[in-house]
């Protein structure tokens, strides 16, 4: 599935997870490009996001992420909250110094 309709709103989404371009301009995110998903758990888009993305030495896993159900996060400075519809690709530990 490719999903680059402007007018989707990606933060209706309510319970599957996908593997996304990300599309940056010079004002930030101008799109999201859907290439793999939907996924029922944030596990099994991770492994797909490793298999597609991190197994591929033609793609940078920079330019994609995983994305899903909106949620609330805590912010840099713990005290407040924001809605983010992103999540961890699960590929942290292999970019520790």
């Amino acid at each position: 599935m490719k999903n680059t309709d402007k007018d989707y709103n990606y933060f209706l989404e309510k319970k599957h997870f996908y593997v996304s371009e990300l599309h940056m301009g010079t004002d930030g995110l101008e799109s999201v490009s859907d290439y793999w998903g939907p996924y029922n758990t944030l596990k099994s888009a991770q492994k797909s996001f490793k298999k597609n993305i991190i197994n591929d030495k033609f793609l940078n896993h920079w330019n994609y992420a995983v994305r899903g159900p909106s949620r609330l996060r805590k912010g840099v400075d713990g005290k407040s909250t924001y809605k983010s519809i992103w999540y961890s690709d699960g590929t942290l530990k292999k970019y520790r110094w």
